[in-house]
């Protein structure tokens, strides 16, 4: 059988708490980040080291190619050497977003792996955000995960999903007396996984200020064909740039899936039917 390894991704958001919850079934080790985008403080080793976790520290993808737009930092693909933009095509793959290839460096720990994540903590653990009969999904973190996940077989679980059909109580506790001393304010409060860190002896001023940007962001408008209108002509570039890595990312994974099921791989041209007399 192969040997699961437990691991956290650790930065400065619900993964702490995670990381927390975690070890209660068997997690010793977490990664996470020299910084998050922009350069940004988001580095969990201190706290790792709190809790007592093993930590790998991974460096940022496109770390030094990041430009910024709209008060946030983008990748352009075709600046990747092509090795590293190669070993990311899973990702790019995927049709709801490409932010998850940040963890590709860290392929080696996640094979085989269980992989715990604070993915949808935001819905599940947040203040303000509207509750329904279901969890909230605010973005789609976690998304382009699914090939990567699949090549290299580890199992995710993002841990603020368990129990998530009983996010009405969830919230009733949120806002209940008893977590009034672990309101600090802010857009970005949030009392439970405050509350589950403190305990453990974590201080308060070393996480959950604001939400940590450790994805990886390439594309401006997702999948549109066409940037906005009033897109500058350095946004209107990374668009084009990034469906086209797109598209040779999907021609890529169908031809290789094609090959897996045992189905011929014709040339685009060979497939063609003949055109008919005259035209």
């Amino acid at each position: 059988p192969v040997p699961f390894r437990w691991l956290r991704r650790l930065y400065k958001r619900h993964s702490p708490a995670c990381a927390t919850l975690a070890r209660s079934v068997g997690l010793e080790r977490v990664i996470t980040l020299e910084a998050g985008r922009g350069g940004a403080a988001d580095n969990g080793e201190g706290i790792a080291r709190i809790l007592g976790l093993e930590c790998r520290v991974g460096p940022r993808l496109g770390a030094d190619l990041e430009t910024p737009i709209h008060r946030d930092h983008y990748v352009d693909p075709a600046l990747l050497p092509a090795g590293l933009l190669a070993d990311l095509m899973p990702f790019f793959s995927c049709p709801e977003t490409v932010e998850d290839a940040f963890l590709a460096v860290f392929g080696d720990e996640l094979a085989g792996a269980v992989f715990f994540t604070g993915f949808m903590g935001g819905g599940i653990w947040g203040l303000k955000d509207k509750v329904g009969p279901q969890m909230n999904r605010m973005d789609n973190s976690g998304a382009s995960l699914e090939e990567f996940r699949k090549r290299l077989g580890f199992a995710h679980v993002p841990i603020p999903t368990i129990a998530a059909r009983h996010v009405r109580t969830i919230r009733a506790i949120t806002h209940s007396d008893e977590m009034r001393p672990y309101r600090v304010g802010g857009w970005y409060d949030r009392p439970i996984p405050r509350r589950i860190l403190e305990e453990a002896g974590v201080p308060r001023e070393m996480f959950g200020r604001d939400k940590g940007r450790g994805s990886v962001l390439f594309e401006i408008s997702g999948l549109a064909p066409l940037a906005p209108e009033d897109a500058t002509e350095e946004e209107k570039r990374l668009h084009r740039s990034t469906l086209e890595v797109r598209h040779r990312a999907v021609n890529t994974l169908a031809r290789e899936y094609r090959e897996i099921l045992g189905l011929s791989v014709r040339p685009r041209e060979a497939s063609r039917e003949p055109a008919a007399p005259g035209m």
